[in-house]
């Protein structure tokens, strides 16, 4: 069976559609209840030599474009301020839900006795677009990574970009198709507002007078204009919206980062180095499953452990509560203050679109210059790596990534959840040797199932218990 390409296809639905409309309007033989494409045309051509044409066309877009981006950014700004501030959210919930539930032809005719008709178009698309974009920010900014934003949180990476990199790759498809309805809403409701208030000089008005004087050719021809319109403000503000999706990594290179003194990770003292860790009598529970119960222990400073127990047993929720990211049900945890954690998760915890010298600078910032970097890299990972999003990588290489990330940044405390899951033996002994060498005179806690680990990295195996 014969098959036509996608731009083919296309072509084929646009002239099938265009030669039902001529034989319909042949058929209806009337030229004030429905002109054919051709007529429509030619009624285009005549009102596109008329600088009035364009200038009623400028208008409109501009007063519809001006009341979208109004929208387009408050709803940005309160969506954020509803998704950091519920009560932000709960405040503007009832006029959100005004403002979608009333007719537009309401709001119109009020807007006409508030603003005017010259203002009309553009406040109305306000109205309209403005729930569509604080409701998908909401919904975008709420699908941001938990695990991302907890790993950001360990790293100390600063709010900008954690927006940045986790916020808005989050927010963006949210954005992308509120942008494709609410342009062609802004549209649609701001003509609509200018046939009611008939401004001078706009598309409404040329609409208005196609209707008074039954002129169904220049009635198709503006609304094919409209059509037109709207479709090249879309494609336009879409690639817009994109390319500065794009431009994220460039600003990230001007943005501040912290203003530390810059160090070796592996030599750099830190303010609580030589501060021991003391559990006491710590327990956790998750509903009525029991994790640690009444543990006590003491990591010495400078010193390696191995956390050992069978999965489930409290490795990760320890390991957890060192970092912050869990609070104990009971007991102490002494001498975290002022410690500066590095980790290595469970998960890999990596920002799949970004190479791995992205990934190390989003945690260490610009510490290290990007040939200090790529030659620790290049101690794990092969040159091929340098240049790929870690999405492509292998299972091993994201964990190897993982692990350097976390020995780059400068820490006290290294604390790693099975960081050698998915290598193999030669690539398990050079992140072991790595692994010794950055951690050095610091605290090192690793959890793992193998006895092997510990001899790798000279640890003390410490065994979880229940009781």
């Amino acid at each position: 069976m014969f098959k036509l390409s996608g731009r083919a296809r296309k072509i084929s639905v646009l002239l099938f559609w265009l030669l039902l409309w001529h034989s319909l309007s042949l058929a209806m033989h009337n030229s004030i209840l429905l002109v054919g494409p051709i007529d429509t045309l030619k009624a285009l051509k005549g009102l596109a030599a008329l600088p009035s044409f364009w200038a009623a066309v400028l208008t409109s877009v501009w007063h519809i474009m001006l009341g979208f981006l109004a929208a387009f950014l408050s709803g940005l700004i309160t969506g954020t301020l509803a998704c950091c501030l519920p009560f932000v959210g709960e405040l503007l919930a009832p006029a959100i839900q005004l403002m979608k539930s009333i007719p537009v032809a309401s709001f119109i005719i009020l807007a006409l006795i508030w603003t005017g008709a010259d203002k009309l178009s553009a406040f109305i698309s306000f109205l309209v677009v403005y729930p569509v974009i604080h409701v998908n920010t909401v919904s975008g900014l709420g699908e941001a990574s938990q695990t991302l934003l907890e790993m950001a949180r360990v790293f100390r990476v600063p709010l900008w970009k954690k927006a940045v990199y986790i916020y808005l790759p989050a927010v963006f498809p949210y954005l992308l198709s509120a942008c494709r309805t609410a342009l062609g809403m802004a549209f649609k409701s701001g003509i609509a507002a200018e046939v009611i208030g008939v401004p001078d000089g706009s598309i409404g008005e040329g609409l208005y007078l196609s209707k008074i004087y039954l002129s169904t050719a220049k009635l198709f021809a503006w609304t094919l204009t409209i059509i037109a319109v709207s479709l090249l403000s879309e494609k336009l503000f879409l690639l817009l919206l994109r390319a500065a999706a794009r431009m994220r990594r460039m600003l990230s290179a001007h943005m501040p980062e912290r203003t530390e003194t810059k160090t070796d990770p592996k030599t750099a003292p830190g303010t609580s180095a030589d501060t021991d860790i003391i559990l006491k009598d710590i327990s956790k529970w998750f509903g009525q499953e029991k994790i640690l119960e009444h543990f006590n222990f003491i990591f010495r400073a400078g010193s390696a452990y191995c956390l050992m127990a069978p999965s489930g047993t409290g490795k990760t929720t320890l390991l957890n509560l060192l970092m912050g990211l869990e609070l104990p049900d009971s007991g102490t945890v002494l001498g975290l203050e002022g410690k500066k954690i590095s980790a290595v998760f469970q998960e890999d915890r990596l920002l799949e679109d970004c190479t791995i010298l992205e990934n190390i600078r989003f945690a260490t910032g610009r510490r290290l210059t990007v040939p200090e970097i790529t030659q620790e890299v290049l101690r794990l990972l092969p040159k091929e790596a340098l240049t790929k999003p870690v999405c492509e990588f292998s299972g091993g290489m994201k964990r190897r990534a993982a692990l350097l990330r976390a020995l780059l940044t400068p820490a006290d405390l290294f604390l790693m959840d099975e960081p050698f899951t998915g290598l193999d033996r030669e690539a398990r002994l050079a992140a072991a040797s790595l692994i010794k060498e950055y951690s050095r005179g610091k605290l090192l806690i690793v959890s793992t199932h193998a006895p092997d680990d510990a001899r790798l990295l000279d640890a003390e195996i410490v065994t979880l218990n229940l009781t």
